[in-house]
């Protein structure tokens, strides 16, 4: 049973032999499944969620027959399981941060466990190391989503929450951790720490998470907030200097609605998560839903420059635009739980050499047999497989359907994809 809408293959698009090749790196896991083999799909409200299983590895060239190599397994015993998430690059193109999860303690209580931790992979030196050397000070808290500044510090969202514990002490009260407003876990927010893991600093101050940073070219620091308290209930965008100054709201506080069918009405609730600015100076994102049963999602464009909500321009300037908040999928995606024709993203990097091409990993129609569990697919769906994401590059010219296929991974595993090198 053929599911997607287009046909996309390595032969879908020539290669153009005026395009500068670029190494890449990616996670590749196998699919989380509880025990019932049910899949565990992401909630942005649950961060620090643990998934054994996952490696880091660089691809030489962004080609099918490049080899691939393991930088990240150096840093455990041979056949650790251990977790990776949140890859960034520098402006060089030389250094490679990301979040990892040491494995879990068998036995151990849950505040005995490790935490997440900031890594970096240097590509000149072919090393890999711990930003945060000792063991005591990289474990007092869940750090996760770094970025390089342009001074040559780190960007990341933790859970230290070190200058609302210095506030505490300064008011001769206890210090505690602030958990998020369903008291689930306790609350991350934006820090800063020189290149070597020193000086850490709290820039941020929020009830609830703020997540998935990044730097803009303005040198301004654009991120995910959780919005939770009265009636929101909602991860909109917003805006801080990397001193933690000028803070902001930028867009979707009352956007976050979208029509899924204009016969019946239905709507889905989205999150804005997971940005990344483009050349134009507009945002592309991966949305997320609450509770979604689906790993995922579509690629949205958003004119943060001239809208603060998808249909609330800025200034007069903007009076005849109409709205924001479009697709730049090739195919037909599905924001609901369900198939989707043009399958779902999981990943977006924007590449910035001029070629107005985005570096994407996207699955094919993934379709599940809800008589017996999420393991088994239709027999028709294509390769006879979990869903799998495929790393590829996107033209982004006007009719978004250009796409050429870098690889599939060849068993049931997920990859993010990353980076260009300069």
């Amino acid at each position: 049973m053929a599911c997607s809408d287009g046909d996309i293959s390595g032969d879908s698009q020539t290669p153009d032999p005026s395009v500068v090749d670029f190494p890449i790196a990616f996670v590749q896991r196998s699919l989380p499944v509880d025990e019932d083999g049910q899949l565990e799909t992401a909630d942005p409200r649950e961060p620090f969620t643990f998934n054994a299983g996952a490696k880091l590895y660089l691809k030489e060239r962004a080609s099918p027959t490049a080899s691939s190599l393991d930088i990240s397994s150096a840093g455990f015993d041979t056949d650790a399981l251990y977790d990776i998430k949140d890859i960034a690059v520098n402006d060089e193109g030389n250094k490679i941060l990301f979040a990892m999860h040491a494995p879990e303690i068998e036995d151990a209580d849950d505040d005995e466990q490790p935490t997440w931790n900031i890594w970096q992979y240097d590509y000149l030196d072919q090393t890999l190391l711990r930003i945060i050397q000792s063991d005591t000070i990289a474990e007092e808290g869940q750090d996760i989503a770094p970025q390089y500044l342009p001074d040559g510090n780190i960007l990341f969202s933790s859970t230290r929450q070190r200058s609302s514990k210095a506030i505490l002490i300064d008011e001769g009260k206890t210090q505690f951790v602030a958990l998020d407003e369903d008291q689930d876990e306790p609350s991350a927010v934006l820090h800063v720490m020189d290149d070597d893991g020193t000086n850490i600093r709290q820039i941020t101050f929020n009830q609830s998470h703020d997540l998935n940073p990044i730097v803009l070219r303005n040198g301004k620091i654009l991120f995910s907030r959780w919005d939770h308290a009265g009636n929101s209930n909602g991860f909109d965008l917003y805006q801080v200097d990397p001193d933690g100054h000028h803070l902001h709201f930028v867009y979707g506080k009352h956007s976050h609605e979208t029509l899924l069918d204009e016969t019946s009405g239905d709507t889905e609730t989205l999150q804005f998560t997971t940005p990344s600015e483009l050349p134009s100076g507009e945002i592309i994102l991966l949305p997320q839903r609450y509770d979604s049963e689906s790993i995922g999602t579509d690629l949205l464009l958003i004119d943060i420059n001239n809208f603060t909500e998808t249909s609330q321009p800025i200034g007069s300037a903007s009076a005849s635009l109409m709205s924001t908040q479009t697709s730049l999928a090739f195919g037909d995606v599905s924001l609901g739980d369900g198939p989707s024709v043009g399958g779902r993203f999981k990943h977006v990097f924007p590449l910035w050499d001029g070629s107005d091409r985005l570096l994407i990993s996207w699955s094919d129609c993934r379709l599940i047999n809800a008589e017996t569990d999420a393991t088994d697919i239709e027999e028709d769906a294509d390769d006879h497989a979990m869903e799998k994401y495929a790393f590829m590059e996107e033209a982004m010219d006007s009719t978004h359907e250009e796409a050429r296929l870098i690889f599939r991974p060849m068993n049931t595993d997920i990859g993010y994809t990353f980076v260009h090198k300069k």
